[in-house]
Order: structure tokens, then sequence, then C-alpha cells
């Protein structure tokens, strides 16, 4: 059986790249034939042969007219789209517009409830749709959607565990008397790291704690939507207390995952790899204002990092059960998609921060409770999902 893939590629870290290549990989497992069609992927910047199935780089431009060529030329049985509601909108059109006339499936996040930007009927002609949260496949079904299945995110625990030389680490680049705050999350709008500068400020001037450096794993500057963070942090006058890499000029492709890749000459942030990094925090926020599920919180947390997020009643605090702190929203704006903003007040985050800081008991409590948190996500659900996708696309 010949399967597509649309969504961004499975050479890349975002969210969505991580999990192309996870359905990637089990389809080929399982003996389909498997073409990602590559979204955000330019030119020949990967190893090919790490990967056993095909993969169009197709980049982010003009991909209509290139997918009516990926269609001619691979011919697939059936199509999955894997992306957020917005995009799988957007790609049904496309798909439409092609003339394609096999079976549609999709993987797909909803971030954050309710989504009033179109009519959620095109949903029911996918033959089944795959969600990462109860929360969003209620909804869903409220909604007259009824061909959705529940089947969560998991985390790769031979990648991310908790490393055993924090302290060494620490020292090598110059921070071992310091603790280290970390915020994992790609600079957009809906991340809120300007709250969490906001937040810093007031750790510094007015609860008086300075012995601290915050990593934010981003490009500070990404592009047109996102966040000037360096900006932000010289008019708060808290450039002294955070620290932006140098190598994370492209947020679509990450660092590397394998924390044995640096194991000398290791003298600042940049010679080490996302697992270490990740592991030498005492502790990471990620409060963005909704979410359809934040896989890298589980990440965090497969590492034993206690993690401070968002309470949104819905996606993200069905996920972080265990092993973090959510911090209600002090107030719950409309987005533009119609989903509720819940906005984490700057002074509370701050307390928060500051409450953790000093209470070691806590931290080493919420650490055993992240641990505990991300084993119960395993993406066997997810793989068991696309058996009954190749079977009912075989009748």
């Amino acid at each position: 059986m010949k399967v597509g893939i649309i969504s961004q590629s499975p050479t890349l870290t975002t969210g969505f790249g991580v999990t192309t290549k996870v359905i990637a990989d089990y389809l080929y497992k399982a003996k389909c034939k498997v073409a990602c069609f590559g979204i955000d992927q330019i030119g020949e910047t990967f190893d090919r042969n790490s990967y056993p199935y095909s993969i169009w780089t197709v980049g982010g431009l003009d991909l209509a007219k290139t997918f009516k060529s990926y269609l001619s030329f691979f011919k697939p049985d059936l199509l999955i789209v894997n992306f957020d509601i917005m995009n799988v909108g957007r790609w049904y059109a496309i798909i439409q517009a092609s003339g394609y006339k096999g079976k549609l499936y999709a993987h797909m996040v909803l971030d954050g409830t309710p989504f009033l930007m179109a009519d959620l009927r095109f949903l029911n002609e996918f033959a089944r749709i795959i969600v990462p949260t109860r929360h969003t496949q209620n909804y869903l079904i409220s909604k007259n959607i009824l061909n959705v299945a529940y089947a969560h995110h998991g985390v790769n625990t031979d990648f991310f565990h908790p490393i055993s030389n924090k302290e060494f680490l620490k020292k090598s680049i110059g921070i071992s008397n310091k603790k280290i705050i970390g915020c994992f999350a790609r600079n957009t709008e809906r991340k809120q790291q300007a709250k969490i500068l906001q937040a810093i400020s007031i750790l510094v001037n007015d609860l008086k704690f300075t012995d601290f450096v915050f990593y934010f794993h981003c490009n500070p500057l990404d592009h047109l939507n996102s966040w000037n963070l360096i900006s932000i942090a010289k008019e708060l006058d808290i450039e002294e207390y955070v620290y932006f890499p140098k190598d994370l000029t492209d947020q679509l492709r990450g660092t590397p995952l394998n924390d044995s890749l640096h194991s000398n000459g290791i003298t600042r942030i940049e010679d080490l790899s996302l697992v270490q990094r990740i592991g030498i925090c005492d502790l990471c926020v990620n409060i963005p204002f909704c979410g359809g599920f934040e896989l890298l919180n589980l990440e965090v947390q497969a590492c034993g990092i206690p993690l401070i997020g968002t309470d949104d009643k819905g996606n993200m605090a069905e996920i972080l059960t265990q092993g973090s702190v959510l911090i209600e929203a002090s107030e719950v704006q409309i987005w533009k998609t119609g989903a509720y903003q819940y906005l984490v007040n700057a002074r509370m985050l701050a307390q928060n921060v500051y409450n953790l800081m000093f209470d070691e008991a806590s931290l080493q409590a919420l650490s055993q409770a992240a641990l505990q948190n991300a084993k119960q996500f395993s993406w066997k659900y997810l793989e068991k999902e696309l058996d009954l996708v190749i079977k009912t696309a075989a009748l």
C-alpha cells in the first residue's frame, strides 16, 4: 500500500516534524511504501540514508502545484494530513482541487477551543481523524464530527531521560553556582515568551532573586510574527539574567538530541545537545495561552525536570496531571481562531518560580512525579490507530 503523508518534513524538529517521523517510521515497518510531502524542508540538508522512505523536499512556496506533481509521480492509495486544524482545512481544499479520489485521513491537533474560523463539517469527509487529547475528541464529537479517534502523543525515553552529569555540565559552562531555569518553545505569540521576560523582571526587581540564569531555547528574532526578545530584555534591563543560544537561527531544525555527542571541550551552552540543555535546568517554564498538546512538555518531564505550565482547562492541563505546577489564567480572552486564550499573570508566574527556587523538597517531588507522568505516554496508541488506518483503507 502506498501512503502519502502531508506535513512538515520528518527531518525537522518541530512538533509536526516529530509526529510525521513517528507516523512514517511505523508505516514503513508495516510494509507500506511511504512518501512524505516534506513541507518546510529546503534542499539536501539532511542524510537521506537515515530515512528508509521517500521525502519530497518541497519548501513552503507554490505547494499546490508541487502537490499535483507529487500525486502524479507517487500515486498514493491514501493520504494522511498531519497538521493543526487550520492547515488540515487548507490541505483538504488543495486535495479536492487536485482531483485526488483516494481515501483521506488526518492526524490533527486543535490549538484550543472553540474553533470558529470555519465550518467543521468538512472533517466528516475524512475516513478517520486521530487527535491526541480527549478534550479535542470530545469537542469535535459535540460538533457532530463522529469519525474521531483518540491516541495521545508519546515520548521517546531512549532519547529523553535524566542526565547523570548535571553538575559537571553546569560547571563546564560556568553556571555551577546558579539556578538554571529553561523555556523550550518556539518564539511565537502563542508561546508567550514576552510574559516570561516580564516575570524575570519581577523576580529581579521586586522579589530580589538574582541567583539564576534563564535559558530561552529559541531564536529571539525569528520572524515578523515573533517577539523581539532581545529588545524586550534590554528594555526591562534584565539582559544579564537571560541567555539566548547562538546556534538556533533556524527553529525548524533545532539541535541534536543525543546527549553523547559532546563529551569533550564543553565551554558554553551551545556545546550541549538538546537533552543536556534540558537536563541542566532546575525548572522549566512553558506558558502558551493555548495549545493542542505541547509535546515538549512531555520531553522535559521525561528528563525529570519540574515544569510550570498553563492551566487551560483543556488540552495542556489534560497532559500535565503530575510533575507540574499549573497556573490559572488571570484573564481569558478570545484568539483569532475563536479559541480561549488563557493568559498567565506575570507576577503570579514570578512568585511560583520564586517559591520553587527556595523549596528543594518540592522540586525533587515534582521531578519524580514528572518522570512518572512521562512514562504514561507511549507512541503505541498512535501505532494501533495507524494499523486501523491500513486495514480500513484496504477494504
